[in-house]
């Protein structure tokens, strides 16, 4: 997965909602690291870093290790429910539930 780096010095903040560009990015991150390592082997530090923010920056936004882990969580599983859910919407009956449990 190819990360998005800002030249030194720029706000990646700028430009939108802050709160939502903040969460995003912090996710984002978090997502990468725990795909590469695990949760049990990520930190905070590591999380903010690979965001390209400051801890305090990753506090204020998101919350601590545990909220990491369920805001990532949270957004996988809304992931595969839209994914599910526009694989089935055309069908409909037991093709349907047959087509939800294989996507």
């Amino acid at each position: 997965m190819m990360r998005h780096i800002e030249p030194k010095g720029a706000d990646w903040l700028a430009g939108g909602n802050r709160h939502e560009l903040a969460v995003e990015r912090i996710y984002a991150a978090a997502a990468e690291l725990i795909l590469e390592r695990g949760f049990q082997r990520i930190s905070v530090d590591e999380v903010a870093e690979r965001a390209g923010c400051s801890r305090a920056t990753l506090y204020r936004y998101v919350g601590g290790k545990k909220a990491i882990q369920d805001g990532v969580i949270s957004r996988a599983v809304e992931a595969v429910a839209l994914e599910v859910s526009a694989a089935v919407e055309p069908l409909e009956g037991e093709q349907r539930v047959v087509e939800a449990v294989l996507a």
